[in-house]
């Protein structure tokens, strides 16, 4: 059996300002056909312990959920807008996604993904974002969630 690892690099854009982030972890990852599911689990932080689930089906929709201290579901559909809900510490928020992008690319050791999506709250803008995944076999062997 195989071991991977996920690498995500995440942009946020607002007022001309923007923030990228980046980490790599060990996952689990399902491939079955065009769909598949990547699992791993949050280190460090206020979402320690949480566990993320990435399923992208049919190439055109992605499925982002955070199980945890702060509960997550984000949907992002090429060319549609969806209601999602985000627990915070201070509560829960309804925002809008809107996708402009959805690519993915499967390949024998793994998939590369690119998501552009803005997030809305109350019909304001709160950003445009880019999310970057990339799903690879590791090197070592190492342990997901």
């Amino acid at each position: 059996m195989s071991s991977y690892t996920v690498t995500i690099k995440d942009t946020h854009e607002h007022n001309g300002e923007s923030f990228t982030a980046e980490f790599t972890s060990a996952c689990e990852y399902i491939k079955d056909g065009e769909n598949f599911t990547v699992t791993y689990a949050e280190k460090g932080g206020e979402l320690d312990g949480s566990v993320v689930s990435i399923r992208a089906k049919g190439g055109g929709t992605v499925e982002i959920t955070r199980f945890g201290e702060f509960n997550t579901r984000l949907i992002v559909e090429r060319g549609r807008r969806h209601i999602c809900l985000y627990n915070t510490p201070f509560g829960e928020i309804s925002m809008g996604v809107y996708a402009e992008e959805v690519y993915s690319q499967i390949n024998a050791g793994g998939v590369s993904m690119k998501l552009r999506y803005t997030l809305d709250c109350n019909s304001g803008l709160i950003s445009t974002n880019t999310m970057k995944i990339t799903v690879k076999e590791a090197v070592d062997n190492v342990t997901a969630c």
